[in-house]
């Protein structure tokens, strides 16, 4: 089970019963309880849950969007980037679930080479046969199953794409776009620099605050695709910012 697969139904539970406990979720998942641990974190890092001694409870007094709504508008945001790719080249698709619903989409018929750091992306693309892939190396988190660190950025160091996809946790006019964490920042701070497009892909729910980790200001950005959700005051003070923003 992939990082966002166990990630939703932790969500799920948590929803469901007000509260989910690590090592009855660890005994469901067939983790450890430490990935529980650090899916937690990852969760409560996206405001998604609050940790509690011996798990979490749903976050705050909000009501998250439920998994389902992020998931459909993860997929209509993915069949409007396809429409971003080039007709041949390389291409960056960073961790996230906007992204790896595009590399299902990937068209057959073109010469794409696919750079990733996201091991969930890399079998979707060697599954399908659809492009050249060139995965990353590196640290490993093993909440997102992404590369980072060292190895990761002097790996970037030596590739140049033409158009880089960024999956963003958090976008706002001043805070441009942000990252659950540092690791995956870095990387995607160094490929949008190795880019010649950046195009960000980040459903309604993401915009209006920042997550923790910096990636880059949005006049690094050329697109923004998100849903129909969107509040309109977000999609103009992104406009204002100087990136264009199209909805799916």
């Amino acid at each position: 089970m992939y990082p966002p697969e166990r990630h939703r139904e932790i969500l799920h539970r948590t929803r469901e019963h007000g509260r989910a406990n690590v090592r009855d979720l660890a005994r469901v998942l067939s983790v450890t309880p430490e990935t529980i641990r650090r899916d937690l974190a990852f969760l409560e890092r996206d405001g998604l849950v609050e940790r509690v001694h011996g798990g979490a409870i749903a976050a705050g007094d909000t009501v998250p969007e439920p998994a389902s709504v992020r998931a459909a508008a993860a997929a209509a945001i993915a069949q409007r980037a396809v429409h971003e790719l080039p007709a041949d080249g390389p291409v960056f698709l960073g961790g996230g679930e906007a992204t790896a619903r595009l590399a299902e989409l990937l068209p057959e018929g073109r010469e794409l080479t696919v750079v990733t750091p996201s091991i969930e992306i890399a079998s979707l693309v060697a599954g399908h046969g659809r492009a050249a892939l060139h995965l990353l190396g590196g640290g490993m988190n093993e909440a997102t199953l992404t590369a980072e660190g060292p190895w990761a950025l002097r790996a970037v160091s030596t590739v140049f794409v033409d158009v880089a996809f960024i999956a963003a946790a958090g976008v706002t006019a001043d805070g441009g776009v942000t990252a659950s964490g540092t690791g995956a920042a870095e990387v995607e701070r160094a490929l949008i620099g190795a880019a010649r497009r950046t195009v960000v892909l980040a459903d309604h729910t993401r915009f209006g605050s920042d997550a923790p980790a910096y990636v880059a200001g949005l006049d690094s950005v050329d697109l923004v695709l998100s849903d129909a959700g969107l509040d309109a005051r977000y999609a103009e003070q992104i406009t204002a910012s100087g990136p264009r923003i199209e909805l799916a």
